[in-house]
């Protein structure tokens, strides 16, 4: 039984109640919107680009029962048949087509809704961590704000990043005082390095801790920091992923790779012509003024973090959901510090299951609004026509030139000899079919003989393009190599000699 006494509040007396209850229902409402909104927004998209490939890769793993490192030769023809790939998303791959075997709509968005969730806990258990005193409304919101404007959240192997981040961060954060928090760290690193690539950020955060206690002197956890979140990470994700080393050189390798960062989108630099960039320029800067002002803000370390992952997301902006998280812990732990902005709430209500009890909730009727907005049919569908990929199935062809986006789907709908899908590493590291593709659609000429001589080597025969798309250079070739119209479905044309 509650008393009296633990209903009544701070002010005036107390509060009632009621209040406490509308308050939760406050904080349902908002961690409802938190999922609602970017799942509509990831229903309203439908599956698209990556995620082919990425299933097709795990029904391969799944019906061989190995480790997908080398292209299979119905993918992309005899010129890519068996070239090395450094699958650094191996696990991710294995795992959504485990979970999603019959490529079923609902079993899809289950599954984008159960690591929204597992997010959502993890976010909340850092800011709680981080601004331990933080009223509750702020904490919701703040996680709201990280779904609608740091996240496009999609079925790829970083939504799996975006949910290690943060429990990564906490863990730090609690095993400044207590190394025993450091301890799940390996464990992390080794599920995280055959997920994803971005797994480096638990070295990289574990060596600023290092220097942190070192800047302190405090050398116990400068050795326990160095052993549990830099050392023993890292060996065990070069010795339990499937390349080893080469899972890192490889790695750092894409990282740097000129055509990756000049022609793929997300791993280019902010581009500040852009309202949304723009924006969020200023409110960096803004936040920086609003440091300058307080003295006893935040430690060292939290603006090494916030001026570090400001860096990366300037610099690639791919790392804009890290840089969302440390921002609006950033922000938490300065809001933390105002009276105004502290838990108020009644004491029955401050349990640590009740605030919890609200998110859940909240989840769960986002869950429920969701699931009826699902359509198989156009949430599976493709800008590539059931029809243009039957026809490709039946009629015998040797290679299939087609947008680089729509590749990996028409792999995953059986389709053999697809030119280019959206492995842009595989193809780089392989040759140049990456280059190529990009100087046939690009607005510079690529002249008839050089396509020839592209479509030649790589033994393309079929070009499936829409017909919106079709650019100068496909045009020009069509013409004077005389390849004609096979077949016309959709806003599609399949071209062939």
């Amino acid at each position: 039984m509650v008393s009296q006494s633990e209903l009544m509040g701070p002010e005036r007396g107390g509060a009632p109640l009621a209040i406490g209850l509308t308050r939760l229902l406050v904080l349902g409402l908002l961690a409802a919107l938190a999922i609602w909104v970017p799942t509509e927004r990831f229903i309203h998209h439908g599956l698209a680009g990556d995620v082919w490939w990425t299933w097709k890769a795990g029904q391969w793993m799944a019906l061989h029962h190995a480790i997908l490192l080398h292209d299979p030769r119905a993918w992309n023809g005899p010129g890519m048949a068996g070239k090395p790939w450094i699958n650094l998303e191996w696990g991710w791959e294995w795992l959504l087509y485990i979970l999603v075997p019959t490529l079923s709509a609902s079993h899809f968005l289950a599954v984008l809704l159960a690591l929204e969730l597992a997010l959502m806990a993890t976010f909340y258990w850092a800011i709680r961590t981080i601004a331990p005193r933080l009223a509750p409304e702020l904490q919701v919101l703040s996680y709201f704000v990280y779904q609608v404007i740091f996240l496009d959240l999609k079925l790829r192997a970083e939504i799996v990043s975006y949910v290690c981040f943060p429990l990564l961060l906490t863990l730090l954060w609690k095993g400044r005082n207590n190394s025993r928090w450091l301890w799940p760290i390996p464990l992390l690193a080794a599920i995280w390095a055959n997920i994803h690539g971005s797994w480096l950020l638990i070295v990289v955060f574990g060596g600023l801790e290092v220097l942190w206690a070192l800047y302190q002197h405090k050398g116990h956890i400068a050795r326990a920091m160095a052993f549990w979140s830099v050392a023993l990470p890292f060996a065990l994700a070069v010795w339990l992923t499937p390349n080893h080393l080469a899972t890192l050189t490889y790695t750092v390798w894409l990282d740097r790779n000129h055509d990756i960062t000049t022609y793929i989108q997300e791993w280019q630099s902010a581009n500040f012509h852009l309202p949304a960039m723009a924006v969020l320029g200023l409110a960096v800067f803004a936040a920086w003024i609003w440091r300058a002002h307080r003295r006893a803000f935040s430690p060292l370390i939290l603006d090494v973090w916030f001026a570090g992952a400001a860096f990366m997301c300037f610099d690639e902006v791919r790392m804009l959901p890290y840089f969302g998280v440390i921002f609006l812990l950033w922000i938490a732990y300065g809001l933390n510090q105002y009276p105004l902005c502290q838990d108020r709430w009644p004491l029955a209500f401050r349990g640590r299951v009740r605030y919890p009890l609200a998110w859940v909730l909240g989840g769960i009727a986002a869950v429920s609004f969701a699931l009826p907005r699902v359509n198989s049919h156009r949430f599976l569908a493709s800008a590539v026509p059931s029809s243009i990929v039957s026809w490709l199935t039946r009629h015998p062809h040797s290679g299939v030139f087609a947008p680089y986006s729509d590749g990996g789907y028409l792999i995953a709908h059986n389709v053999r000899g697809v030119y280019i899908d959206g492995r842009a590493d595989l193809f780089l590291y392989n040759g140049r079919r990456f280059q190529s593709y990009l100087r046939i659609i690009s607005p510079t000429a690529c002249y008839p003989d050089q396509v020839a001589r592209i479509f030649q080597e790589a033994q393309v025969n079929r070009v499936a393009w829409p017909e919106r798309q079709l650019g100068a250079n496909l045009a020009l070739f069509f013409h004077e190599r005389h390849w004609h119209a096979a077949y016309t479905s959709g806003g599609w044309t399949i071209y062939a000699p």
